[in-house]
């Protein structure tokens, strides 16, 4: 079933007002993520969803390799044993998540497992019913998914896309904040390392090797240069010739 058949809207411009149990629902799921960020924000996410809409697991999941139709899930939350699965690893092919991710918000509220009998993740935790919204960058990009299942039929269908879709788009802005940050910080890494080398090599030659910057101010001495002129890197990084 496609969410976009009649969907309910969150507000009704008749009453003026946001119906109790959805006003109840987006209270409770923003309360509990309204604090966090990264994968804190994932897990307690998946934990409010699960609790607002009665259902027995959440999760938000993440493409991690769309050649291969490979996705990594953030700890699936068990709301009736109340504790976090081991994250998983699975491939997308057969399963609701694939459509999700490549197409379309997917709405099966009774027989998942008859309409995608391929999927072995859905008999895995015995699920009967699945919900799932697709995470989108700000340039399109498909980054995943979030999803809720039950291991029995679900209720209250017209409330699943209007709420989710709020922090589905919070969430897709936490997933390309964490790729930005991992990629700065694999950028410092590979700097790091690469300055390490050149400075391995320049303090180990007998040549004399400096570097100024445009103002004359000295910016990398080797340990020969501090020899010959009987000076420590402290006193002369930052200085010009004047200075010294």
């Amino acid at each position: 079933q496609h969410m976009s058949e009649k969907q309910q809207p969150i507000f009704d411009w008749e009453k003026g007002e946001i119906s109790s149990k959805i006003s109840q629902q987006l209270l409770s799921i923003s309360q509990g993520t309204s604090t966090v960020i990264g994968e804190r924000f994932f897990q307690n996410l998946a934990q409010c969803l699960a609790a607002a809409f009665h259902v027995r697991y959440a999760f938000i999941g993440k493409v991690i390799d769309f050649e291969k139709n490979i996705a990594q899930m953030s700890p699936l939350w068990d709301e009736v044993e109340k504790e976090f699965n081991n994250s998983i690893v699975w491939n997308l092919k057969n399963t609701p998540c694939e459509d999700v991710v490549l197409r379309e918000t997917r709405l099966i509220p009774k027989n998942v497992q008859k309409a995608y009998p391929l999927a072995p993740i859905l008999k895995e935790f015995n699920i009967e019913s699945y919900f799932g919204i697709p995470l989108i960058s700000s340039s399109g990009k498909r980054l995943g998914l979030i999803s809720v299942m039950d291991d029995k039929p679900m209720t209250d269908l017209n409330n699943y896309e209007p709420i989710i879709q709020i922090f589905a788009d919070r969430c897709a802005s936490e997933m390309e904040r964490l790729i930005t940050d991992s990629k700065l910080k694999e950028a410092a890494i590979s700097k790091k390392r690469s300055e390490d080398y050149l400075s391995t090599i320049a303090n180990n030659t007998t040549s004399v090797i400096y570097m100024k910057s445009l103002a004359g101010q000295y910016l990398f001495i080797n340990k020969r240069w501090e020899n010959i002129f009987k000076v420590t890197r402290q006193e002369v990084l930052g200085k010009t010739d004047i200075d010294l």
